[in-house]
């Protein structure tokens, strides 16, 4: 009977707790990664890959300085077209934002510097109209803490970039 109980009140505590856990399916994240490669398809310079973390968007950040103090019209322009998508659906975003190194005449720690280039972003997406809710973004400065995969194709060298990766939710929007 003790048995029994104790069996009875782990299954309640894993009830209890059921809506706390994030899960990620690989048919979920294929229709994503579908969805978006087709709605961003006509976004210039915009890189779509699918991941086990969700589907990752990828736009390249050719000039980190120029984008500290706030975004570029060229990459606002990529942004934008990658907004309007992400007004659509309802699934959680991160920003991610990978720098090489801290330009000269910035100071601090490069994570900081790409975490104020992250902001930047943020505000883009936060402040443009199609405005998307601010409890579905997360923003995050990596700096040189999560370089790319090298491989040969891109010659081995670190990417500076912007990775928006779109979560993907349990029911598969």
């Amino acid at each position: 009977m003790k048995k029994f109980v104790f069996l009875l009140l782990i299954s309640i505590q894993i009830c209890a707790f059921a809506d706390t856990f994030y899960v990620l399916g690989e048919t979920s994240i294929t229709n994503l990664y579908e969805k978006v490669k087709n709605s961003l398809s006509e976004c210039e310079g915009v890189e779509v890959k699918k991941e086990i973390r969700g589907v990752v968007v990828s736009v390249e950040l050719e000039n980190p300085e120029a984008n500290y103090h706030r975004i570029t019209p060229e990459l606002e322009k990529k942004l934008t077209c990658v907004e309007y998508f992400l007004a659509k659906i309802k699934n959680p975003v991160i920003i991610e934002v990978h720098t090489d190194k801290v330009p000269e005449g910035i100071k601090g720690k490069n994570w900081e510097f790409s975490s104020v280039i992250a902001g930047n972003v943020g505000d883009v997406f936060l402040k443009h109209e199609p405005v998307i809710p601010s409890e579905r973004i997360y923003l995050v400065g990596y700096g040189e803490f999560m370089p790319a995969i090298n491989t040969s194709n891109n010659g081995g060298n670190y990417s500076n970039r912007i990775d928006i990766i779109i979560r993907s939710s349990i029911d598969g929007e």
